[in-house]
């Protein structure tokens, strides 16, 4: 709650994204997701804001916000540092992770996933994030999508659900972090936040 706080996202729905901008993490689609998100009337209640966290800034991504509608009050864009990612997933209630049906994601396992369940952050992801969604959906600690898609009323209410059991759910994702990803990443997130 203090990192919300301090961010100024105390009544928002925060969906974060950590990461580079390379073409295989997809923030276009990411960003597209989201825009349909923050314009959807079903969350409006929730007031949706991305929270992007990168330390690219060869991405021209204010000029992708604004084509998609989105404004600086929508999207807060961080300079983070890989050290100070853990504070800053504090203030998130999601973690965004998609990428495409291609065999280099179908055989990964990438440790993005692994930060956003230790940091106790359900994870909304497609089916071609290695085995993610497998673990995801097996957990019950996120959200699958399918490439390209946005559904309004699934979404919806699994954001609503989220939402209202908050405190449950991180303890939930975090137990599915330490389980599928170990202990040796959540020595090594501990150890950056400190």
């Amino acid at each position: 709650a203090e990192t919300r706080n301090q961010l100024g996202l105390s009544g928002n729905f925060v969906m974060a994204y950590s990461g580079g901008t390379q073409p295989w993490q997809s923030v276009p689609e990411t960003l597209a997701f989201f825009a349909k998100a923050r314009h959807d009337a079903r969350l409006q209640g929730l007031k949706p804001v991305l929270l992007f966290l990168t330390w690219d800034t060869g991405f021209s991504l204010k000029e992708s916000f604004a084509e998609l509608g989105l404004t600086p009050e929508d999207v807060r864009l961080v300079n983070a540092q890989p050290a100070e990612v853990a504070w800053y997933l504090q203030a998130a209630d999601a973690g965004l992770m998609f990428r495409k049906n291609a065999v280099t994601n179908l055989v990964s396992c990438p440790t993005k996933a692994g930060e956003y369940l230790l940091a106790g952050l359900p994870v909304i992801c497609t089916p071609y994030a290695g085995d993610v969604s497998a673990i995801v959906t097996a957990t019950g600690s996120g959200f699958v999508t399918e490439f390209g898609e946005y559904e309004s009323e699934r979404f919806a209410g699994w954001c609503a659900t989220v939402r209202a059991r908050r405190a449950e759910t991180a303890a939930s994702c975090a137990a599915a972090g330490q389980v599928h990803f170990g202990s040796h990443l959540l020595a090594g997130l501990t150890a950056l936040a400190d």
